[in-house]
């Protein structure tokens, strides 16, 4: 059982608790799309760097450089996404929306 002040202190927590968690974890996974863009974007440098050496074979190369466009591509979109997600959920928060 809970004693009267631990009670108390639980009805008192302020009503935007849940949305500082959600903002915090949103942030969190903007971070994360973050540094796998830019890790696909040095990854697509070193490739060009590789195709002007010629240490793969041309067909090889250009199916490992079209798969990271690709991979640039969906984690851009979801990087967006997240952002107009959390920029939503920020006005919603915020009483604006």
């Amino acid at each position: 059982m809970y004693s009267r002040a631990r009670k108390r202190s639980l009805s008192c927590r302020p009503p935007f608790h849940p949305y500082r968690s959600v903002a915090f974890t949103s942030w969190r996974k903007l971070h994360k799309l973050g540094i796998v863009l830019k890790e696909l974007n040095e990854t697509f440098v070193w490739l060009r760097m590789i195709e002007g050496s010629e240490l793969l074979k041309a067909e090889l190369l250009a199916e490992i450089m079209h798969e990271n466009k690709e991979l640039c591509r969906i984690f851009t979109s979801s990087l967006k996404t997240a952002r107009s997600n959390r920029e939503a959920k920020s006005k919603m928060a915020n009483g604006k929306w």
